[in-house]
């Protein structure tokens, strides 16, 4: 799940989180749309983007893993159960979350995490909001070679000019 400029960029080019600049509309379909999830998979850098408002909602039932390469550096925000650090590959990370019982993650990214979780073909569907607005630079939706098939399952208006964009896995090959 992302929302993303007409450009492509799903941060702004000085590196503020979405937050910022995302339309209310789109706000409230993400936590809409979160309240659905059990959990959520996102790297350490919208971590580090988004850290206050990711820790000041630990105590809801959702599980968030952060994906990072130094899992130790996070020790001190670590709540089992609640924020937990991994470097463990995507497949590895889908395995445990299913193992534990969780049942609808929401991927996060940013560009790097969308990429891995992607490459790996772990990915059914693809919300994505398109805001009117065009950046320039930032970071990319996915951020490395990827080739999928995807089939547009919903195209809606959010406000007079953000869309919301659903695709779902077409048949794999």
């Amino acid at each position: 799940m992302a929302v993303q400029s007409i450009d492509g960029y799903i941060t702004f080019h000085d590196g503020l989180g979405t937050a910022s600049w995302a339309s209310r509309e789109d706000a409230e379909h993400f936590r809409a749309t979160m309240a659905t999830c059990d959990c959520s998979v996102f790297g350490s850098a919208t971590y580090d983007v988004d850290r206050v408002p990711i820790t000041s909602s630990i105590a809801s039932q959702r599980l968030r893993v952060v994906l990072t390469r130094r899992p130790e550096a996070y020790a001190e925000d670590a709540v089992p159960g609640a924020l937990e650090f991994s470097d463990a590959p995507p497949a590895e990370v889908i395995a445990g979350l299913v193992e534990r019982g969780y049942e609808r993650c929401a991927l996060l990214g940013g560009g790097r995490v969308n990429t891995l979780f992607l490459a790996a073909d772990l990915v059914d569907e693809l919300v994505i909001t398109l805001e009117p607005r065009i950046f320039g630079a930032g970071t990319r939706l996915v951020d490395g070679p990827c080739d999928l098939a995807w089939e547009l399952v919903l195209d809606q208006a959010l406000n007079e000019s953000t869309r919301l964009l659903r695709y779902r896995r077409a048949a794999r090959r």
